[in-house]
């Protein structure tokens, strides 16, 4: 029972020797009768089938300023040639060779998008493998940079598609055609990027008429979401930071000497702040980043409080005998109602002081006849008293510091209802 079972073991080994064996003398043989009356300028049938995938390793860049996508990968071109069929038993089992574009017709194929390099796609140094049954297999590598329309609206929360855009450059559809290999874009080897993620890629097929022919086009799309941890650090949590610190402006006395210090520097800040985002978006009319809106409008409200803070100490530092004109003296109280200034003023002018002080004239029925009445004990209207300031009265360091407390409260508030929604327009794309 062993003899048979290994005689079975030996033709098995033979037989998948004989299957997978290699001849130089073979392949010789073959190679003279496939490529002896071989035309390169002759495409392999009226219309050539032509399949195309790009398999992706790696993001090398997502330029918004540019409005360019570069990928590093290599394309994946499959096509039948009759002409290269051939039998292996005639050839000594020889089921694979190599060649390359010198020898056998191969696409001419251009990527439409590309901004660097026109060139048709090849590679001298990759050879072609050409099947028994005349399947040719092409692995070209090819660095893409390819032009992407790139919306920046919603930066740095922005998601972007971009293609890769492959046309056959000469021959008409009527004689070559294109169609996607798989699912057209391949990821089995792609390596994650630290500032985007992929989110989808998709593939599409078009045709186009130019000067009256047809043409076929591939699209190999893929998408890419920005991760925001980087910009959401070093860009939004500062922009955040110094729009609060602008209300906060009018919290400083006008007696400091740092108030207009203070105002330039968040001033000058947020012109540093807006330099950054202008190079980090790009330049381009078309589109305007949300963000970029927020900081020219809280860039404006600081030129505002800058202002503001001017007025407010000019108004502070102005003379007593200067009248304050009644329009501002209405204004001020309707600003001081707003923010519960004057409440608290007249609570601290209700204070008992110790020169308001009334002495009391001691009962009759306790006074001697006869005597006066002890120094010290005259009647109040002789004792010399200080009055109590009018409550309604107002100073200039009055007016400036209700229009230091009305400003603090509107600016706050404005500033913080517009991050809430700037904020949330932008974690909506999150």
């Amino acid at each position: 029972m062993a003899t048979p079972k290994i005689s079975l073991l030996i033709i098995l080994s033979a037989l998948n020797t004989c299957s997978y064996s290699f001849s130089i003398e073979g392949e010789t043989q073959l190679r003279k009768d496939l490529l002896s009356n071989y035309s390169i300028h002759v495409r392999p049938s009226p219309i050539t089938q032509v399949q195309i995938a790009y398999n992706l390793l790696s993001i090398l860049k997502m330029n918004i300023q540019e409005q360019q996508m570069a990928l590093a990968g290599w394309f994946t071109l499959v096509w039948d040639d009759p002409r290269l069929a051939w039998s292996p038993d005639s050839y000594q089992n020889v089921s694979d060779i190599h060649t390359d574009h010198d020898h056998i017709w191969f696409p001419v194929l251009v990527i439409d998008n590309a901004v660097d390099n026109l060139s048709p796609i090849e590679d001298d140094a990759v050879p072609m493998r050409v099947t028994e049954h005349g399947q040719v297999r092409w692995t070209p590598p090819r660095i893409v940079t390819a032009a992407c329309d790139m919306d920046p609206t919603y930066f740095p929360f922005d998601t972007h598609t971009c293609s890769i855009e492959i046309t056959s450059f000469g021959y008409t559809l009527s004689e070559v055609n294109l169609t996607v290999l798989g699912h057209g874009m391949v990821t089995d080897f792609y390596q994650k990027d630290g500032l985007w993620k992929m989110i989808d890629h998709t593939n599409s097929r078009s045709v186009f008429v130019h000067d009256g022919d047809s043409y076929a086009r591939i699209q190999l799309q893929v998408t890419m979401k920005r991760l925001p941890s980087y910009h959401g650090i070093n860009l939004i949590l500062p922009v955040l930071i110094n729009s609060i610190l602008v209300a906060f402006v009018f919290r400083l006395s006008p007696q400091s000497g740092e108030k207009m210090g203070f105002t330039l520097t968040v001033l000058l800040a947020y012109t540093v702040i807006l330099t950054i985002l202008a190079d980090a978006v790009p330049s381009t009319s078309v589109y305007t980043s949300v963000l970029e809106v927020y900081v020219s409008a809280v860039l404006l409200m600081s030129t505002v409080a800058t202002v503001l803070s001017v007025y407010s100490q000019v108004i502070y530092f102005r003379p007593a005998t200067c009248p304050i004109p009644p329009w501002a003296v209405n204004c001020a109280k309707c600003m001081a109602r707003v923010v519960f200034w004057e409440a608290d003023r007249q609570k601290s002018l209700k204070r008992p002081s110790k020169d308001n002080i009334v002495v009391s004239q001691p009962p009759e029925s306790t006074r001697l006849k006869g005597t006066s009445t002890p120094v010290g004990w005259e009647s109040p209207s002789s004792v010399s008293t200080q009055e109590s300031p009018d409550p309604n009265d107002m100073t200039w360091e009055d007016l400036s510091l209700i229009i230091d407390a009305f400003f603090f409260w509107v600016f706050l508030i404005a500033i913080t209802l517009l991050s809430i929604c700037v904020l949330s327009i932008l974690g909506a794309q999150y």
